[in-house]
């Protein structure tokens, strides 16, 4: 759990109906110019997420130009041991990189894992960053100017990621990404002209499934 201030190990105990925290919460939030985090993800015994989770997406419906923290986005990670153990209180066992080092960055969802290529993307949406990070020492893979916001999806069989691209003017794109370089291989409008925060959904056949607060579409890739 990617607490306001710290990131929390959370175990069901079944036998006894109630909840405990495993080990001590590591202290992620520790600067006057960062906001709290959103959801994480879990890869091969790493967790994985971004702060800055505080923004004003109802001013237009995007997360353009919309952080509130004054500090720039950070992709998180910390290791969970075999014994369960999130480190200890001070944050030891927590490494971070600035997605893109701009200021009054925001966003309202999680990075994704690319296990293929030993890599995570992450992204500033308030600013209009997408970026890959090798998942070892977290060095910067590439970096592209791309306005997404939604849950990322990977197609591993392809090496592709399919994201969102808003423009105040256009409304929404669906664009496909090779993992490999970051190029943006096809994109095309929705009509939405809100910009999509939460989850799409792979088809079944090259094509994937778009929602936003205001829209849903059908998007299919003809190879």
């Amino acid at each position: 759990v990617v607490g306001v201030d710290a990131l929390h190990r959370i175990r069901w105990d079944p036998g006894t109906a109630t909840l405990g925290e495993v080990g001590h919460p590591r202290t992620y939030r520790d600067r006057a110019d960062q906001s709290y985090g959103w959801d994480p993800v879990v890869e091969d015994g790493t967790v994985w997420w971004l702060d800055n989770g505080d923004h004003t997406f109802p001013d237009g419906l995007t997360m353009l130009d919309n952080g509130v923290a004054a500090g720039p986005v950070r992709l998180w990670r910390a290791d969970v041991g075999a014994d369960g153990d999130t480190g200890e209180r001070t944050g030891e066992g927590l490494s971070s990189v600035e997605v893109c080092g701009a200021p009054r960055g925001a966003v309202t969802n999680p990075p994704v894992c690319d296990p293929p290529r030993n890599q995570v993307v992450a992204y500033d949406s308030a600013n209009g960053v997408l970026a890959a990070f090798d998942a070892t020492t977290l060095g910067l893979r590439w970096r592209v100017p791309l306005r997404t916001a939604t849950h990322l999806v990977v197609y591993p069989d392809t090496g592709e990621l399919v994201a969102n691209d808003f423009s105040p003017g256009a409304g929404d794109a669906v664009v496909v990404v090779d993992l490999a370089s970051g190029a943006v291989r096809t994109r095309t409008l929705v009509d939405s002209p809100a910009q999509s925060v939460v989850f799409g959904c792979p088809g079944r056949n090259r094509d994937y499934l778009y929602v936003s607060l205001s829209t849903v579409a059908r998007v299919a890739f003809d190879d």
